[in-house]
C-alpha cells in the first residue's frame, strides 16, 4: 500500500481532487489534514502556509503511483508527495505518523473540514465550498458512482 498527500491551494483544485478520488482512482480511504507549519520534504519540496494553514488530503492506493493520472486530470503533480517523504525532527518524533498525528489536525468528513475552514480563503482568494457530487455526476460524470463497499 502506498500513502500520499496532496496539498490543496484553491477551491477549484479541491473539487477536482475530490472528484478524481471519487471517480477516477481506486483509493483505500482518504481524509483531510491541516498543518500549522510549513512542510519540508526529504526530496527538497517545500509547502508553505497560507493564512496560517496548510491543507492536504491523505489517501492510499494499492501499489499505484497516481501522479500521471492526476496530471491527466488537470491537477498539479508537484502538489503530490509520498507520505513518507515528509521531513521531521527525529529527536522529537518517532516516525512520520507520530509527527502527523501530533502536528496536524485531521478530519474524516468534508463537512467537519468545511466547519473548520468556513472563513478561510485559498491562495487564489477562493473560499472552501463542499463539492456536490450529484451535480458533478450529472454535468461532468455521466457514469455512476463506484461501489466502495467490499
Amino acid at each position: 500500500m502506498l500513502i500520499w498527500l496532496y496539498f490543496i491551494e484553491s477551491n477549484k483544485e479541491y473539487h477536482k481532487l475530490a472528484s478524481f478520488l471519487e471517480y477516477k482512482i481506486e483509493t483505500l480511504g482518504s481524509y483531510y489534514l491541516i498543518f500549522f507549519d510549513d512542510i519540508l520534504c526529504n526530496s527538497g519540496k517545500k509547502f508553505y502556509l497560507h493564512e496560517g494553514l496548510l491543507i492536504a488530503v491523505r489517501f492510499s492506493t494499492l501499489f499505484i503511483d497516481p501522479k500521471e493520472d492526476l496530471i491527466g486530470y488537470g491537477l498539479k503533480g508537484d502538489s503530490l508527495i509520498n507520505y513518507y517523504d515528509i521531513a521531521f525532527d527525529r529527536t522529537k518524533f518517532d516516525c512520520v505518523a507520530d509527527y502527523v498525528h501530533k502536528e496536524a489536525r485531521s478530519f474524516i468528513s468534508p463537512n467537519d473540514l468545511f466547519e473548520y475552514l468556513c472563513n478561510y480563503n485559498f491562495r487564489d482568494g477562493s473560499s472552501f465550498v463542499l463539492p456536490d457530487f450529484e451535480v458533478l455526476r450529472c454535468k461532468e460524470f455521466p457514469f455512476p458512482r463506484r461501489n466502495r463497499e467490499m
